[in-house]
């Protein structure tokens, strides 16, 4: 972006849901706007805070969350989720009021950007008259599967689900509705539905919604969301091939592995990760251990603290297992994941399917073996196995089904034409990467419409060539920019029709011009004050809120008669 069009942006506020697999896209996303120019303040709760010292240029602020300080895992996911959506509502709204009481003119808060699952921003958003852009971090199927949950509920369909047989079918309906059915042998019921409509109802008033994916890996999806909710959808993704590579880990990372790697034999890596969270028993870890042994691959294995629910697990290992495996095998608390998928030794992913996961892994071109855990994961695990065919699914942890399914994946002749697709698809991946929108805004030809009256409102826009970022950064300084013109435009055509005895009735407009809205209310606002005979009020300062009209003032109204009151 040039430095004038730099100047031209604004401050943007993410608020973070404190999760490894939450963290990382939106510090991703933030990383991406402040490369066009974007100030960034990442308002974060005080568990689990992300790591400030590797992004030196944002203003990170904790708030409070009140949740007990014994709290020091996601055992309790959803009792974690609605405790943060209650308690820190108060906190964020304060801690941006006094943003708004101290910005400067030229460092203006633009919106708040904010992880779908913390919901209750959206609140806070409307409140302070922001708008609110929901970021979906998982993929754009569960937005649409959030939506829908309510209504097969009420329909009676929650209660079949069990029994419904919907194996290896590929359709987005089929992949829901075993996704709801895997959830809710996790989750209450009554707790997974409420969430989803807190999310919904949220969505259905933001501004814009974000999500990390590709178009066509997701186009049907992406399809029916845009038909449910009337917010502008952007696909903006993978975050992390179009983001500066910082690390965001809250684990550290042991980067030793990538020697033990670039000593191996290229694609001859297992490597096996199930993400920050998913926690395993300990048979299921010895099963794993000896698959590992059995299959002759040289595999990279991430034993995190925590994996085995209550044991330190790497005193779980047997003492013969090391002795077997020997240098074929690495084993860390954590790995550098995205550098260890980009290196030419690896060549099979037994992952727990995240979403961050299942990107990174087909951005490489590495086929996965899946084994869901939880939320999202069973959606992103039937995408890889049963759309786009680039993995398997391996249902039980059976140190001969371990054996079996990697030697598959990995070497053998069955596995051949899926680990083709797996190299194809990285190819459509990133020819997608370097296709570019076509974002010069021009104006229409009036010419052609001799009928009609044409004013010109003037934004500040990015010009030529620009990248999925950019891209989202136009509609932000389309918001930022074009809002206070459209404003004059409004006053200058209220104060014409008073001349020609017309009346506007309604303002219609694209929803990627969001502004236009806010504008829209504030205008007839404005006039059904000024038609109750209020304006001037006496004693009325231009920067008093109007008793009736909360939370506007005298000087937000689109007149400029009013500047003799001060």
């Amino acid at each position: 972006m040039e430095r004038q069009e730099q100047q031209k942006a604004s401050r943007l506020v993410f608020v973070l849901y404190p999760s490894q697999g939450h963290i990382n896209p939106m510090l991703q996303l933030a990383t991406i706007l402040h490369s066009k120019g974007f100030s960034i303040t990442i308002i974060h709760p005080k568990f689990n805070s992300p790591n400030s010292s590797n992004y030196p240029e944002f203003t990170f602020i904790p708030i409070s969350d009140n949740l007990p300080e014994s709290q020091d895992s996601f055992g309790d996911i959803f009792g974690i989720v609605s405790a943060l959506n209650k308690n820190c509502e108060g906190p964020l709204t304060e801690c941006i009021q006094q943003m708004l009481k101290a910005e400067d003119p030229q460092d203006r808060l633009s919106c708040i950007v904010y992880d779908s699952v913390m919901h209750f921003s959206q609140s806070v958003a409307d409140h302070l008259k922001l708008p609110g852009i929901s970021v979906r971090t998982g993929p754009a199927a569960t937005m649409f599967a959030f939506a829908v949950c309510p209504r097969l509920d009420e329909q009676g369909y929650i209660s079949f689900l069990e029994s419904m047989s919907l194996d290896g079918k590929s359709d987005l309906l089929s992949l829901l509705l075993k996704e709801l059915a895997f959830s809710m042998k996790k989750f209450t019921a009554h707790g997974l539905l409420e969430f989803r409509a807190a999310v919904t109802d949220s969505v259905q008033r933001c501004s814009a919604l974000i999500f990390n994916t590709v178009d066509f890996i997701e186009q049907e999806a992406l399809t029916k969301v845009q038909e449910l909710f009337s917010a502008s959808a952007f696909t903006i993704g993978p975050f992390h091939k179009l983001a500066p590579t910082i690390s965001s880990s809250l684990l550290k990372e042991d980067s030793h592995c990538i020697s033990w790697l670039n000593k191996q034999a290229p694609k001859s890596v297992i490597y096996v990760s199930f993400g920050s969270i998913a926690s395993i028993d300990e048979k299921e870890l010895l099963e794993t251990a000896w698959g590992l042994a059995n299959c002759e691959q040289p595999f990279l294995w991430v034993v995190r603290p925590g994996l085995v629910r209550g044991s330190n697990c790497l005193e779980l290992l047997p003492i013969n297992f090391q002795d077997s495996v020997g240098e074929r095998g690495c084993i860390v608390e954590w790995a550098p994941q995205k550098e260890v998928l980009a290196n030419d030794a690896a060549g099979g992913f037994w992952s727990h399917c995240g979403w961050n996961s299942t990107l990174e892994s087909i951005c490489e071109g590495i086929p996965m073996l899946c084994r869901p855990f939880f939320g999202d994961q069973n959606v992103n695990r039937r995408y890889v196995c049963d759309v786009w065919n680039v993995g398997l699914e391996l249902e039980e942890f059976e140190r001969g089904k371990i054996e079996k399914a990697i030697k598959t994946l990995m070497v053998d002749t069955e596995g051949e034409e899926m680990r083709k697709k797996a190299t194809h698809l990285k190819e459509k991946v990133g020819l997608s990467l370097k296709e570019v929108a076509d974002t010069r805004f021009i104006s229409p030809n009036p010419s052609n419409y001799p009928n009609f009256d044409f004013l010109l409102i003037v934004g500040g826009f990015i010009s030529s060539n620009p990248s999925f970022g950019d891209l989202l950064a136009s509609i932000l300084l389309l918001y930022h920019n074009s809002k206070a013109p459209f404003q004059q435009c409004s006053t200058l055509l209220m104060e014409q029709q008073k001349a020609r005895a017309e009346v506007i009735s309604c303002i219609l407009h694209d929803k990627i011009t969001y502004f236009s809205k806010a504008v829209s209310a504030w205008s007839f606002s404005a006039a059904q004050y000024n038609s109750r005979k209020a304006i001037p009020q006496q004693g009325l300062g231009l920067k008093d809120i109007m008793p009736e009209f909360h939370p506007l003032r005298l000087t937000d109204l689109p007149s400029s008669k009013f500047e003799s009151l001060e």
